[in-house]
Parts: C-alpha cells; structure tokens; sequence
C-alpha cells in the first residue's frame, strides 16, 4: 500500500512539473529532489536495494550527456535534471519503452506548438520550447504501462 501512496505522490508532481514548465518555463529543483528521493523511499519500502545501483548509473551518465547539451544551449537545466530523475526511475530495462514514449510526447507537443496550441517562446530566430512536459508525460506513460504489465 505504501508503494501505492508513492505512486500517487510522484504523478502529482509530475502533473504539477507538466503544468509549471509549460505556462512558466521552469521547473524548480525542489521538485527534483522529491523525486529523486521518492525513488530512494521505494526502494527501501520495497525491498528493491538491488535497483539503485544499475538505475543510480544510468541517471549519472545521462546526466553527464545532458549536461552537454545544456552546455550546447541545447535544453534546460531543469529538463536535464528532471531527465536525469526519470532516468533513475525507469533503470535500464525501462530505458527502451521510455524514450519511445517521450519521442512521442515530444512530437505531440511539438505539433501543438506549431499549431499555437501549446506555449512556444522565440530567442534569437530560434523557437523554444519547454521539454518538461514532454518528459513528464512519458515518465507517466512509462509508469502506467509498467503498472499495466504487472498486473496482466
């Protein structure tokens, strides 16, 4: 049941990081950090301590790539972040259905974007926009799917 309430708690911070990002641009590190440490916390309760070793490194390197593309200007430092998050929750055996969902997410909003839909914003002749969405809605999906194999 405990892992059941910290189900719940990550898709409404999640829900909330889609929400602020795309009206405001930013995610705040506060919001991260609750993620990072709800994975720690369920770990623990489920008796999974073997995940955080496998899942802790895939979350490094990806930050160590995407901190290349922040360097580049490329993305956000909270959409680097909240990746990096993501990445530690859905481990390497989750790696494969996620970035498929995000690819999707991301062309979704995308198509929203360029319809006016969804918020854009311009700097330099480039057009922006926000990633955190995208990733949320995907580590969403990822998580309904995993959920949805389980009990099936």
């Amino acid at each position: 049941m405990r892992s059941d309430t910290l189900t719940v708690v990550v898709g409404l911070i999640l829900c909330w990081i889609f929400v602020e990002d795309m009206l405001r641009f930013r995610i705040r590190n506060v919001l991260i950090i609750a993620l990072i440490s709800s994975f720690a916390l369920d770990c623990i309760l489920g008796d999974r301590l073997a995940l955080m070793v496998p899942h802790s490194i895939l979350a490094v390197l990806g930050l160590g790539v995407l901190s290349g593309c922040f360097a580049l200007r490329m993305m956000g430092g909270g959409d680097v972040k909240l990746l990096s998050a993501a990445l530690l929750w859905v481990g390497p055996e989750g790696c494969v259905v996620f970035a498929i969902a995000l690819l999707f997410c991301t062309l979704l909003y995308l198509a929203g974007a360029w319809a006016g839909w969804l918020p854009q914003r311009s700097r330099g002749g480039r057009t922006l926009i926000p990633f955190g969405p995208s990733i949320a809605a995907a580590w969403i999906i990822h998580g309904s799917l995993v959920v949805w194999v389980a009990k099936h």
